[in-house]
């Protein structure tokens, strides 16, 4: 898995092997700004089952900004936008006034 970090989200990409399709992967948001990724092909009896399990800083992700979609190549790209030190949270494209 790599991370890819800027001022306004945080951008995660895992390679996942030829056996793995869409419907076999899980993402989850957890408690404690967590996130779990599991992808298990049940149709192979080795080396099938996947799982990342991501934390991030406390108080730096909107968890319900967090994305996924598949790319070129078996690629699964999760994205998370970052909540800003001023109160304000970039959400699709426009500013919105956050409550902390």
């Amino acid at each position: 898995m790599s991370v890819t970090s800027n001022t306004y989200s945080h951008s995660l990409c895992v390679a996942l092997p030829q056996d793995i399709r869409p419907a076999m992967v899980d993402i989850s948001c957890l408690k404690g700004e967590r996130l779990s990724v599991i992808a298990d092909a049940w149709h192979v009896e080795e080396s099938c089952h996947y799982r990342w399990h991501i934390q991030f800083t406390p108080n730096d992700v909107d968890m319900g900004s967090i994305s996924a979609r598949f790319g070129h190549g078996h690629t699964l790209l999760i994205n998370a936008h970052r909540k800003s030190r001023y109160g304000f949270s970039s959400t699709c494209g426009s500013w919105e006034c956050s409550s902390r």
